[in-house]
């Protein structure tokens, strides 16, 4: 009979936990994308800067993917053309890095920067 007790309550802290997590991560991955979208601006970007909005596909496309243990935030387009160049994903990674024709005009790993000394004390505030 004890040890049912205390299994009970293992599942139930482990789900406590994981919904605690959960939001976290997500509060995380809304702020990073909030942070992105705002930091563009219309019209053309310079180098090292945000990157400009055109059309606004390219921003309407970063969104955010929660899992159980991670939270992902990028283009949720996956468009490629035969040739394996276009689509959303050419676009993110050719902004952030750059190409041999473009400078890099960085967002995901600025955005990042900005709050990664806020991340773990948002972990650390779910133990106490």
């Amino acid at each position: 009979m004890a040890k049912a007790k205390v299994r009970w309550r293992q599942r139930v802290f482990v789900r406590e936990v994981s919904a605690a997590t959960a939001a976290v991560l997500r509060d995380i991955g809304e702020e990073l994308v909030e942070d992105i979208k705002a930091r563009m601006t219309p019209g053309v970007s310079s180098p090292f800067s945000e990157p400009g909005i055109d059309t606004g596909e390219y921003v309407d496309s970063i969104d955010m993917k929660l899992t159980k243990i991670r939270v992902r935030v990028g283009t949720t387009k996956k468009k490629f053309t035969d040739d394996l160049t276009g689509g959303d994903i050419i676009t993110a990674l050719s902004l952030e890095f750059g190409t041999q024709h473009m400078e890099a005009r960085p967002h995901y790993l600025p955005a990042y920067d900005r709050i990664k000394g806020s991340i773990a004390g948002r972990f650390r505030n779910l133990v106490k």
